[in-house]
């Protein structure tokens, strides 16, 4: 799409150009309301005009998070993982709205902060000075996607007022597809609040009904164990092949791209980071593990075979069961060698609706750790970790940890799957614990951090 501006149906006008980002390269359309003179913006990707289904964000002005990196809120977060899924499909709409504050204004977004300091709740806030819990209107948008010629949407979003929105101007072809983020101690209430007052379907928040994030200002002594239910933080791995990497995790797997640079790039696996960097020689291989709703084991693996080879077992088996653990997996090799898993945990209770797709990847949960002596690593990681033995363990192999994450210790002439060789390389895992604790084993290329409350 070169330079140009237009007159569109109605009471905008439309300026476009192209716009390359560290995501991909976009048009960019910018929709000026006549009666008002905000700027709307369309950032699209791909043909989204020949009538197949568009994958399409709403996301509402957030100067405070989107540009500020705010912890109060999810929004920048949201962003960048809307717009990388759009970049790793190759093909969507991101419809940005300045409806900053969900429609309130930047001024009084302020003011509602400072009484969400003083224990409120976002609704209740926004109930205080006068608004409505949410007053943003999606009529705008569905003029923009009309003016892009979309029919037939994927919606990224948790809010079902967005759906009924749209469906009620004539889009009734609307699908959801979901687009959770890792909660934080920052922003926990506030999600917690958009799950139970605005009705936002958060799964991952809703395995914790029992506990919960604290109102802003009161004691936090019980965050670490909620951040333990978002597995690692963070995976960094090495590999000898980068660009086919690149392609298979965010082309294949269709995981959002987080950051890309010509030496290393990150995705967000769930509310895992995994960074992949560029080795200085060789091929590193490792095993590491993704969790899965514990009632979809069935439908990734369909969707998973529809992707990548399966490995099989010796009798032909796709499914692994591990009675011991109470789980079923699948494997698979990515094209750096990796041996991944998609691990479905039945003591864990994070059951999710609908079918299954790139969202429902909750977090990395193991990560292979190839030693010389399982035994005194393992003695080792208990005393710099406070980590022991998951359920059972032998002088070969041994699960360090618990469900959430497991340090996988692995004996070094033991492979990690028949031919794929079991070497110990570079990695870094992080995660959230009860108080910042590192391990750091002499002679052995491993960072795994314990990151304490904030």
């Amino acid at each position: 799409m070169t330079d140009q501006e237009t007159q569109s149906p109605g009471e905008m006008r439309v300026a476009s150009a192209r716009l390359p980002t560290v995501f991909g390269d976009f048009s960019a359309l910018v929709f000026e309301q006549l009666e008002t003179g905000l700027h709307h913006l369309a950032l699209v990707m791909g043909e989204v005009a020949d009538g197949a289904p568009v994958l399409v964000r709403l996301h509402s002005e957030c100067l405070t998070g989107d540009v500020l990196g705010s912890r109060r809120c999810d929004c920048r977060a949201q962003l960048e993982a809307a717009i990388g899924q759009i970049a790793a499909r190759g093909r969507g709409v991101l419809i940005y709205l300045r409806q900053e504050g969900r429609g309130i204004g930047l001024f009084n977004k302020v003011r509602a902060y400072a009484l969400q300091d003083q224990g409120l709740d976002t609704v209740q806030a926004n109930e205080q000075l006068g608004f409505p819990a949410d007053p943003r209107d999606y009529l705008l948008a569905a003029k923009m996607l009309r003016h892009l010629r979309v029919c037939q949407l994927q919606l990224l979003t948790n809010n079902p007022r967005k759906i009924a929105a749209l469906q009620e101007v004539g889009f009734q072809a609307v699908e959801r597809v979901p687009l959770e983020t890792a909660a934080t101690p920052y922003n926990g209430f506030y999600l917690r609040t958009k799950r139970d007052k605005l009705g936002h379907m958060l799964t991952e928040i809703g395995a914790e009904r029992g506990g919960g994030e604290p109102r802003p200002g009161a004691a936090t002594a019980d965050a670490p164990r909620r951040r333990e239910r978002s597995g690692f933080l963070e995976l960094r791995l090495e590999t000898g092949a980068l660009a086919e990497q690149r392609h298979f995790y965010t082309r294949i797997l269709e995981l959002p791209l987080v950051e890309d640079a010509a030496d290393r790039f990150t995705v967000g696996a769930g509310s895992t980071r995994l960074t992949f960097t560029q080795a200085a020689q060789g091929r590193p291989t490792y095993h590491f593990a993704f969790d899965i709703p514990e009632n979809q084991l069935q439908q990734a693996r369909d969707w998973l075979r529809a992707r990548v080879p399966l490995l099989v077992g010796d009798g032909g088996e796709e499914v692994f069961h591990f009675p011991d653990w109470n789980a079923h997996a699948v494997y698979f090799h990515d094209p750096g060698g990796n041996v991944a898993e998609l691990i479905a945990r039945h003591d864990v209770p994070n059951a999710a609706p609908g079918s299954f797709g790139a969202g429902g990847v909750l977090y990395a949960s193991e990560i292979g750790l190839v030693v010389d002596d399982v035994a005194a690593e393992t003695a080792a990681i208990a005393g710099s970790l406070g980590l022991h033995v998951y359920r059972q363990g032998t002088a070969e192999f041994a699960p360090v940890g618990d469900e959430r994450h497991l340090l996988i210790l692995n004996h070094r002439p033991r492979g990690w799957w028949r031919d794929t060789p079991s070497l110990p390389y570079p990695l870094l895992a992080r995660f959230g614990g009860d108080e910042a604790r590192e391990y750091r084993p002499p002679g052995l290329p491993f960072t795994v951090l314990v990151e304490g409350p904030a």
